[in-house]
């Protein structure tokens, strides 16, 4: 047993999302409010507070205005889209599922060189039809979702 502990110690084995071989120099982040081309008034600002949050859980940046970080992360909303999932009778709803669709870059702010860009990020989730509370808290999931995503792939990236 303690040969299998030392082989996965040895071998640079981490959990997902602990480990982070950031260059030396990107100590400090800043995450911009996210341009928004959905319909969900605030999805943009929810979504750079959820990766900010992220950010200062996982400790291994610290957040920093822009001026003074070593990187700057910024992120699009391309789409938000809203689909009707099933049916109760013709034309009335039941389920709709939002789909949404963004993309995120990092960016070094001593020479604008992107580290980290990510086009085509992706998440859907299905809510019931008619219940808005429904629909605020799914897009606070994908929101939190979205976040945890972007923010394990930057680290696992390095």
């Amino acid at each position: 047993m303690w040969l299998v502990s030392l082989f996965v110690l040895g071998c640079g084995y981490h959990f997902a999302g602990t480990g982070s071989n950031l260059p030396p120099w990107i100590k400090t982040v800043y995450v911009a409010t996210w341009e928004d081309r959905s319909q969900e008034a605030g999805f943009g600002a929810l979504i750079a507070t959820e990766i900010r949050n992220q950010f200062e859980r996982g400790g291994k940046l610290r957040l920093a205005p822009e001026d003074k970080a070593d990187v700057i992360l910024t992120g699009e909303i391309v789409s938000l889209e809203q689909r009707g999932l099933s049916y109760q009778s013709y034309a009335q709803g039941v389920e709709n599922r939002l789909i949404l669709r963004a993309r995120a870059r990092l960016t070094s702010r001593r020479d604008g060189k992107i580290i980290w860009e990510n086009r085509s990020l992706y998440r859907e989730e299905t809510y019931a039809t008619g219940s808005q509370a429904d629909k605020e808290r799914i897009l606070e999931k994908m929101a939190y979702d979205l976040a945890e995503m972007i923010y394990h792939q930057i680290m696992e990236y390095f």
